[in-house]
């Protein structure tokens, strides 16, 4: 019976006594990889301390004292005497290939000597803690002894993991990466958003996403009763972890070690000053089944067109108290129950077509009426006009001026006097305070309403297909151009001010391209110009900020990094010449004058370009102040964390936004103990962080054919949110703060859009968006602009690389990947004769003032 065990002694046979996470280390070790050395305290040694093996936790065991002699013997033989050491579970089941306990059992960093005795009991007890308790009853599984690993502590100044194969699409020789700061707890127990990279089996890196890596864990911990998670410097968050050489090393590195085990590998990794080390390699499990779903859903398309990934459990909690019954929240994501919404649309159509008039996708070309459904239908339109056609009537009448007037001081004062706790805050912020109340009180509902125009758009299509032949419908854009004050608008032209004021001060510029910029920026003077230019912008946008639907996300009045980044690009790169897109409205409005002769049509018309003008800045302006809402419920959270923290039943910063409400109010009156709520917080965490690797089905419990894929490889479908054809410079951006590399010209890749992207548009020659519609932020905001616009283009983060030379084609809906100097675009394409196309901007500004001195 030994009770210690060097790891150079160790290889996989010894997995019965030193559990499976050791044994690999152990032949890691002999194979040549770089191990942190040290010991393993075997199951022997368990077993002496724990005899008969219960369900029940039991007393923390007395150290024998032959065994403490021993275990302070094997530290001097390995350590110095003042090291600080980690120690690790392996329990005898952990790491198998059908189950990995990962991150169930207890790991602990900074270990020294004298507390070496309490770390190793503790590390035992941690095989009947509730995570590895509720993990075995998953798998139903029987307990096993555990052994302990004692470890050189490496001072990671960058850590991460390596999949062999990707968990989500296992293709051989493709290694996937992520990587953070510091030790890799921060990232194992999902507490921060890691870079991730792919690396191809010729060793080429085809994806990399950047983390917004905001905490990590320090290498080294003066004070051991501290906080071990430190905030990680501005000027790291957004930077990468690695380089394209030390990624191509870990690959080699993964797939040298998937060979020496003859299996898909996870593989855990750090880097210090010396180099590379492996701190675990295990057999990668199977990826989490899919929900159990026993309705038919499909996604919700107006959230994951703003946000594609999940919801924290704190914000699906308070949205579903507020969003109405006909759908359900999926893993943080938002789903249409398809039965409940089906009918209610009057038409004849197969599931395949009514899912995707759900998605927005595109409308089936032959629709014909199902008078079943049109009863039904009817009957509760005539229902739902009862309860809500006066709304729906006054919402037509809102002045934009109210919701500043009357909306903002509102929303103050129930924020600063109302004691409602924070759900019953929301539901009051978003339904007023009583359905009497007046309209401006409702300003989701208001948001909402305000999609008609996409209902009047398409009239407004089908009146000139028939009444005006022979305009050309890729001027519909210019015709419905919105010259009204949208807040959009606003803050693109509040962001170019600031870069303006910004480059004019050798000082403020100095300060912006440093690469610590916020640090750079607090120094300035409190009346520099460009410090009151943006203390007035947070005044006005401050309650914004990159993916603001989630209440978890900082808005740039408590983090200004995105805002600061953004403004520095726009200040070293410039931005086009903005179109005058005035004059191209005039230039489409006297097209569509003369190509329709009634007049009664054109009165027609332009009552449908008003009332769409209306509601498209509707629309836009009310995201502006539901957000508003969004900020005071985080603030009001936020709150209610810092109480917590301070009592000690929260550990960490944004722990809140991983609970249920219910579930917070049983841990301030006690209901529930603190150490609960930390192991369900850290199950969350982990859980949501495995969600945002992947993108969320479209549907559930629907069969739907095959889409066709083009049949040439480069070439991405799509959707036209915005017409036109353009050849250019391919640039991915995965968040509105990193669109470092984004130059005017360029055709920006996005996954997803929302109003934090407005100022990158108007420079850009076009727009791919992974996820959208034609109502989209992109659609709306990219017509406004005129930019070319393409939504829905499944795979092209993936597909198209960084800097490749594309087509796009956004009226007939696709991207090409162009591998040479093709031919040029043929611009005069499908143009009419008697109509004279816009050909170049210097034309259409010429026609204009033209048409202006002609209408006065």
């Amino acid at each position: 019976m030994e009770w210690i065990l060097p790891l150079e002694r160790i290889n996989l046979r010894s997995v019965l006594s030193t559990g499976g996470k050791a044994a690999r280390l152990g032949a890691l070790l002999q194979a040549g990889f770089n191990v942190p050395g040290g010991f393993v305290i075997t199951a022997d040694a368990f077993q002496l301390h724990h005899p008969v093996l219960l369900e029940e936790p039991p007393p923390p065991p007395i150290l024998t004292s032959a065994f403490r002699t021993a275990l302070a013997e094997a530290f001097q033989g390995h350590f110095a005497a003042d090291e600080q050491v980690a120690v690790r579970s392996s329990a005898i089941d952990e790491d198998g290939a059908g189950m990995s306990f990962a991150g169930q059992h207890a790991t602990y960093y900074y270990i020294t000597a004298d507390r070496l005795e309490q770390a190793v009991i503790d590390c035992w007890r941690s095989l009947w803690s509730p995570a590895a308790q509720a993990y075995r009853q998953v798998w139903d599984q029987a307990m096993h002894p555990m052994a302990v690993i004692v470890q050189r502590l490496v001072r990671a100044e960058r850590s991460g993991v390596c999949f062999s194969r990707d968990p989500l699409d296992p293709v051989p020789g493709t290694v996937v990466i992520e990587a953070s700061w510091g030790l890799g707890a921060a990232l194992v127990d999902g507490r921060v958003q890691p870079d991730r990279l792919k690396v191809n089996e010729s060793g080429a890196i085809v994806e990399l996403q950047i983390g917004d890596k905001q905490v990590m864990v320090p290498a080294s911990l003066p004070d051991p009763t501290q906080s071990r998670l430190d905030p990680v410097p501005e000027h790291l968050r957004t930077a990468p972890v690695l380089t394209d050489r030390e990624a191509i090393a870990l690959h080699e590195a993964t797939e040298q070690i998937e060979v020496l085990f003859d299996q898909p590998v996870d593989v855990e990794w750090a880097w210090d000053a010396r180099g590379l080390h492996i701190l675990q390699a295990r057999p990668i499990t199977s990826v989490a089944a899919p929900p159990v779903i026993d309705q038919r859903l499909v996604l919700f398309k107006p959230v994951a067109e703003n946000f594609s990934e999940p919801m924290t459990p704190m914000s699906v909690d308070l949205f579903a108290s507020i969003l109405p019954r006909v759908g359900r929240f999926v893993r943080g994501r938002l789903y249409l129950d398809f039965d409940a919404v089906k009918p209610l649309l009057p038409v004849k159509a197969s599931d395949a077509e009514l899912v995707d008039i759900l998605l927005l996708r595109r409308t089936p070309e032959k629709l014909s009426l199902s008078f079943p459904r049109f009863l039904a239908s009817s009957g509760l339109g005539v229902v739902a006009w009862l309860g809500f056609g006066t709304f729906w009537a006054r919402s037509a009448r809102v002045s934009p001026d109210a919701l500043e007037q009357l909306f903002v001081p509102w929303l103050k004062q129930l924020s600063d006097e109302s004691p409602l706790p924070v759900s019953a805050f929301m539901r009051r912020a978003f339904f007023g305070r009583s359905p009497f109340a007046p309209v401006w009180q409702f300003i989701l509902q208001l948001n909402i309403s305000a999609g008609r125009y996409f209902l009047l758009l398409g009239f407004l299509r089908e009146l000139i297909a028939r009444f005006a032949p022979r305009f050309n419908l890729e001027l519909l854009g210019d015709l419905v151009h919105n010259d009204a004050d949208m807040w959009s608008k606003r803050m693109v032209a509040d962001v170019t001010s600031l870069a303006r004021i910004a480059s004019e001060s050798a000082d403020s510029h100095e300060a912006l391209s440093a690469h610590q910029l916020v640090e750079k920026v607090r120094m300035l003077s409190p009346e520099h110009p460009f410090l009151v230019a943006l203390g007035r912008f947070l005044t006005r946008f401050g309650h914004r900020g990159p993916r603001e639907i989630d209440l978890s996300t900082p808005r740039w009045r408590e983090d200004v990094t995105p805002l600061l980044i953004m403004v520095r690009n726009q200040m070293l790169h410039g931005t086009t010449n903005e179109d005058d897109r005035y004059a191209r409205h005039l230039v489409a409005r006297d097209q569509l004058r003369k190509a329709m002769p009634s007049a009664l049509m054109r009165r027609a018309a332009a009552l449908l370009l008003r009332r769409i003008r209306y509601f498209m800045t509707l629309r836009e302006n009310t995201r502006h102040y539901h957000t508003m809402v969004f900020d005071a419920v985080r603030t009001r959270l936020l709150a209610t964390e810092h109480e917590l923290r301070s009592e000690n039943k929260l550990n960490c910063a944004g722990d809140i936004f991983f609970l249920r409400w219910h579930e917070v109010e049983s841990l301030r009156t006690g209901r529930v103990e603190a150490r609960e709520i930390s192991t369900l917080i850290r199950e969350r965490r982990i859980a949501h962080l495995r969600e945002t690797r992947a993108l969320p089905p479209e549907t559930f419990g629907i069969r739907l054919p095959k889409s066709k894929t083009p049949d040439d490889a480069n070439t991405l479908a799509g959707q036209c949110a915005c017409g036109g054809d353009v050849i250019g410079i391919a640039r991915i951006v995965l968040r509105s703060d990193q669109a470092h590399d984004l130059k005017p010209g360029e055709i920006m890749i996005a996954p997803y859009t929302d109003l934090t992207w407005t100022p990158l548009f108007p420079s850009l020659a076009g727009i791919v968006v992974g996820i959208g519609s034609y109502l989209s932020h992109a659609g709306t905001i990219a017509r406004e602009y005129r930019v070319p616009c393409l939504v829905d283009v499944k795979g092209c983060i993936e597909k198209v690389p960084d800097g490749q030379r594309i087509r796009l084609n956004a009226s007939e809906g696709y991207v090409e990947l162009l591998h040479d100097l093709d031919e040029p675009v043929d611009e005069t394409e499908g143009e009419s004769d008697e109509l004279p196309p816009i050909t170049t901007m210097d034309s259409a500004r010429k026609i204009a003032l033209d048409l202006i001195e002609a209408y006065k």
